[in-house]
């Protein structure tokens, strides 16, 4: 018998977990066809590991995905150290994504899954780790002997109106998950923000599939249920805890690729709308067509003081005595789709002087998976507080009717920062797309621009270095390209139509006086393709890249603004429009007189057949008297015989 299970809980020894006999499992599950190929794919894969190259095949669709993707396990990563060979109770282990993570930073975990399918999966998914126990039981029953060094509710809370009983679910778990834990005790909880800025955005609300649901607090009894950072928190402390730090995940918590700490978000010197803008497009849960660009809203959120109340996503370390972040820490950002030898964690800390110091270190556990022409740079760099390129060449982007003009005036300095540090200076203006750069330059993209007030460029972060020089059209292509990849919309251009990502490329060079991109743009895509697989280590499919390139449709601004109504436009189109219509009431005039012809002509037709009508009964009708008189009659054999002799 486990000492920390009461005696209730049997050892089953085919599928190694822990169940109540008369539990059959609770009613959640993203049904059977989905969890049985999860399960198959767990089970016939050789390596069940979190980097799992096998597994990472088969993410295939946003079930698969969140089941097996690494990018899940970034939730917990920056208290990985604090929570090493800590005593953990895992609530709601699912198909044991966070689990895997736990396993391997030797914690003793207690996963607790509801589900008997998926604390199957969950089970082997780590069943080369002896560190974990795998119970099958609903929370509301659990019973354990002892106290735990943090308890999980990742994507949990939620739920529980749905799972647990009483006037208050949600305070039953809460208040139960204090009395597991020990005195100085962890809750991490991690959550969907009722007011989160993506709801906004128009993103259906996670449970129900509703836009502005929650939003509009239609929740009701026995329906998921999430809040806003304020309720949580004082949900919180009602329940026993005496804090709760509130830590942001971006673009949530599901995929992390950046966290923003408690503590950043009252540092004057540290602007976490720079990451969190980045990982906007990130957030595959957004609808295709939004209420408006995240990537513009957010750093005037961030500059209101508003980005803690409207993340996405909350992760919530909660406690009654001392806490495993600390104040110096700002955030973390994580890189993990890629080579493992080129997967890092980045962390933002404060100094004692007050300045923010940026420190990358790797994530590879010595892999030696690197592409013998590509170098990763992981020295320290500056932290350069202000607006990037990137963030001022969307802003542009955004507006109706912008021209090529402004995008020559804003890009052009970009242009001069990259030929001034060209290999082969050109005298020609119009052979500039050839000069050629170090090959450190290739990194050299607006993201990692930032341009000072007085309108000073300066580069940071270049990360990867190839061996061979790049040109500077190449440059400004992945430039177009990254900025594609990244945009909610580009609104309409006054001067040309910019509709794909071939388009804004085009676009760009115009803009700069250059000659347009021709057939050399198939080499500047099998250049990138080549490029992202030494990154990522992954095949591309040059065709599907290609037909991206050229023929998706940038969505454009839905909601129409005053400021930026192109009245020329709408005065041609309004000509247009009455042109035609009246022309369309030409031809209905001419109809009508037509038909009031016809409708003439058939009245006298009516007339005339009338009149032979009568005239046709008054004939029948002295007929038929001829034929009935006696004179008729009586001459009726003379008839006959003048019939005979006629014939």
């Amino acid at each position: 018998m486990n000492p920390l299970l009461f005696d209730t809980y049997e050892y089953q020894a085919d599928t190694r977990i822990w169940q109540r006999p008369d539990f059959s499992g609770i009613a959640y599950s993203d049904g059977d066809d989905i969890e049985n190929r999860i399960f198959n794919a767990v089970a016939q894969s050789t390596d069940v590991g979190l980097f799992s190259v096998e597994l990472a095949n088969h993410c295939i669709d946003w079930p698969s995905s969140y089941h097996l993707s690494p990018i899940r396990s970034n939730i917990l990563r920056p208290f990985g150290e604090k929570l090493r060979g800590k005593k953990v109770l895992e609530i709601g282990a699912g198909c044991g994504a966070i689990t895997r993570y736990l396993a391997d930073i030797e914690c003793e975990v207690f996963a607790l899954e509801g589900s008997a399918r998926r604390a199957k999966i969950a089970r082997t998914r780590v069943r080369d780790a002896d560190n974990v126990k795998i119970v099958c039981d609903s929370f509301a029953q659990f019973q354990c002997k002892e106290k735990f060094d943090v308890v999980t509710l990742i994507g949990v809370l939620e739920y529980a109106p749905k799972f647990i009983g009483g006037d208050n679910p949600v305070q039953s778990m809460l208040q139960r998950a204090l009395e597991l834990l020990s005195p100085s005790g962890i809750l991490l909880i991690a959550i969907e923000n009722q007011l989160g800025l993506k709801y906004f955005a128009g993103a259906s609300e996670d449970h129900l599939g509703v836009p502005m649901y929650g939003i509009e607090g239609l929740y009701k009894a026995g329906e998921p249920e999430t809040f806003g950072r304020r309720e949580l928190e004082e949900r919180l402390l009602s329940a026993g805890f005496r804090f709760a730090h509130f830590h942001l995940p971006f673009p949530d918590y599901k995929f992390p690729t950046s966290i923003i700490s408690s503590a950043a978000q009252t540092c004057p010197s540290f602007d976490a709308s720079a990451l969190v803008t980045a990982s906007a497009h990130k957030d595959v849960q957004l609808p295709r067509i939004k209420t408006m660009s995240p990537e513009l809203a957010w750093p005037t959120v961030s500059s209101n003081g508003l980005i803690a109340d409207l993340s996405n996503s909350f992760l919530v370390e909660a406690g009654c005595e001392s806490s495993i972040s600390d104040s110096r820490t700002m955030a973390w950002h994580y890189s993990l789709e890629r080579r493992a030898a080129y997967r890092k964690e980045t962390i933002f800390q404060l100094t004692d002087a007050g300045d923010i110091a940026v420190r990358a270190k790797g994530l590879h556990s010595g892999s030696t998976d690197k592409a013998p022409a590509l170098v990763q740079n992981l020295t320290p760099s500056p932290y350069l507080a202000g607006e990037s390129l990137q963030h001022k060449l969307v802003k542009l982007l955004a507006y109706h009717g912008w021209r090529l003009e402004q995008l020559g005036d804003l890009l052009r300095p970009y242009l001069a920062y990259l030929l001034a540090r060209a290999v082969d200076q050109l005298p020609d203006a119009s052979q500039q797309l050839s000069a050629t750069l170090p090959g450190v330059m290739i990194d050299c993209l607006p993201q990692n621009i930032i341009v000072s007030p007085e309108g000073t460029l300066t580069a940071f972060d270049l990360e990867w270095e190839i061996e061979s020089r790049v040109s500077v059209e190449r440059v400004l292509f992945r430039a177009a390209l990254a900025t594609a990849g990244s945009i909610s919309r580009i609104s309409r251009c006054s001067d040309m139509h910019v509709e794909t990502p071939f388009d804004l490329f085009q676009a760009t060079l115009r803009a700069l006086g250059l000659p347009d991109a021709g057939t050399e743009i198939n080499d500047l895509l099998s250049q990138e393709i080549d490029f992202q697989q030494m990154v990522t280590g992954k095949p591309v499919d040059l065709g599907r890249f290609q037909e991206w390139y050229t023929t998706f449709r940038f969505p454009h601004d839905p909601m129409q603004r005053a400021y930026s109504i192109d009245t020329s436009e709408l005065q041609r189109s309004l000509t247009t429009s009455t042109e035609k219509l009246e022309a369309a009431e030409k031809l209905v005039q001419t109809l009508q007189d037509q038909q009031e012809r016809l409708n003439v002509e058939i009245s006298s037709n009516i007339r005339q057949l009338a009149t032979m009508t009568n005239s046709m009964e008054t004939a029948q009708s002295q007929l038929d008297a001829i034929r009935g008189s006696t004179s008729w009659k009586i001459l009726s054999p003379m008839r006959k015989l003048l019939s005979v002799v006629r014939r």
